[in-house]
């Protein structure tokens, strides 16, 4: 850990531990799990931030949070930001687009050398959760007005597009597969690792991609960063030799 961090553990659901743990900090990097009770965590924490006043909030946000009305997971996290902005605290809210890093939850079937995501011709702007980090980072040097931004990598690519970069970069032949959405529907129920709450959403979530909700490519991350995200083809450059599996994302060659 970097010596200028220090850990501060307190439950969501308890206030005064959390106006413990945020005391002496002015600043707020706000990471939620995609839940129902996500709204009142939100709360939760603004007030403790207010009590202990906390100077500048930043929350990762989502994409989805910025329909109208708010879609899939974008619904409890555009109540959350709702809550931010409501504050007297300065906050910067970034609605991220559908993450490189999330691909992985695809690939299961790689052995198989296919990929089995339910968009058919929907396109994403995909981004690097190493993107989004940057732009934590700018906004905590001050460097970010207070607003909201819809953060999204450089390019819109489809999921044929994107199985044709792991093939390239990997040596083995990745296929995109789509299963009609209902199909995926079904299946998703005998998968006791999603909850009714979460397989709603997922599939609300692959919905809007399909209609192309993630594809525009937008300007706010250049902004930030001054430079473009990084592109699909070169994040993968940066992840170690395939030997066969897929992406490993959080290292680097």
């Amino acid at each position: 850990m970097d010596p200028r961090l220090a850990a501060a553990v307190a439950a969501l659901t308890d206030g005064a531990a959390l106006e413990a743990a945020l005391e002496g900090h002015e600043q707020l990097v706000v990471i939620l799990p995609d839940a129902p009770e996500l709204p009142d965590m939100m709360a939760n924490l603004v007030s403790a931030a207010e009590a202990v006043g906390i100077k500048r909030i930043i929350k990762i946000s989502a994409h989805l949070a910025g329909e109208n009305p708010p879609e899939s997971f974008g619904i409890e996290h555009s109540a959350a930001d709702a809550l931010a902005k409501a504050s007297a605290i300065e906050s910067i809210i970034y609605r991220p687009a559908m993450f490189m890093q999330s691909l992985s939850l695809f690939l299961s079937d790689w052995e198989k050398g296919r990929m089995l995501v339910p968009v058919s011709t929907g396109k994403v702007a995909l981004i690097d959760a190493g993107d989004i980090a940057a732009a934590v980072v700018k906004a905590l040097e001050g460097e970010v007005p207070p607003g909201t931004y819809t953060l999204t990598g450089p390019e819109s690519v489809s999921f044929s597009e994107i199985t044709a970069a792991l093939s390239a970069w990997s040596g083995k032949t990745i296929k995109h597969v789509a299963p009609p959405l209902f199909v995926a529907g079904l299946a998703m129920r005998f998968d006791k690792t999603l909850d009714g709450f979460n397989r709603n959403r997922l599939l609300a979530f692959l919905k809007a991609l399909e209609a192309g909700k993630e594809a525009p490519v937008l300007p706010d991350l250049e902004s930030i960063l001054g430079r473009p995200g990084i592109a699909l083809k070169d994040r993968l450059a940066q992840c170690p030799p395939s030997d066969g599996k897929p992406p490993q994302w959080s290292s680097s060659a």
